[in-house]
């Protein structure tokens, strides 16, 4: 369901759906874009592999298009997600990490958006031995745009500008439970949250 106070757009109808009303199944990563009085939301359809958008106040999900179809199309994307979030990056871009049920491929896509058009920034396939897909959290570095992910008690960096993977943090015997970067919406402009956002 959506809320949006400045939109005066209270809880509803369920948003799992497209305008014709069937009910989909989407996962349960979610990334959106509250940078301005438009709510954006990217959502992954599990069952027809594609990207879904919310865009405003409609009431149901809409099909994006790709600006650039040859690097992706976010309506048919023939992968499963790992994971997704909205990088707190200076371009506000959306980062979504997938995997083929029968190449084991996997690949990063990188992008921005302009009402339900998507413009791919990076489309790559991952080198498998950075065993991104065996991850148990994932969370995006809002200063670097690195992705940063864990497998058992050790921490790894994952460098999409330089293809670049490396272990930055063992903890030994201790348990990771989890992984995030802090998200501000109010106030995020202050120095202090700035500083809280990083780390």
């Amino acid at each position: 369901m959506h809320e949006n106070v400045t939109q005066a757009a209270m809880y509803g109808p369920t948003l799992n759906r497209l305008s014709t009303g069937s009910r989909l199944n989407i996962s349960k990563y979610m990334a959106d874009y509250s940078g301005n009085f438009n709510a954006f939301l990217v959502v992954f359809d599990t069952d027809n592999q594609r990207f879904l958008v919310l865009n405003g106040t409609n009431p149901a999900l809409l099909i994006p298009s790709s600006s650039d179809p040859d690097k992706f199309s976010p309506e048919n994307m023939k992968m499963d997600l790992l994971y997704m979030e909205r990088a707190l990056t200076a371009t506000n871009q959306f980062y979504a990490i997938l995997k083929s049920k029968t190449t084991n491929e996997i690949k990063l896509l990188r992008f921005v958006h302009n009402g339900t058009v998507f413009s791919p920034l990076e489309s790559e396939i991952v080198n498998q031995s950075s065993l991104l897909d065996q991850a148990e959290f994932y969370a995006v570095d809002p200063n670097f745009g690195y992705i940063i992910y864990t497998i058992g008690n050790k921490v790894f960096q994952y460098n999409p500008f330089s293809k670049s993977y490396t272990q930055i943090l063992d903890l030994g015997s201790r348990k990771i439970s989890l992984l995030k970067f802090q998200k501000l919406v109010y106030n995020k402009n202050n120095t202090r949250y700035k500083e809280f956002a990083k780390k």
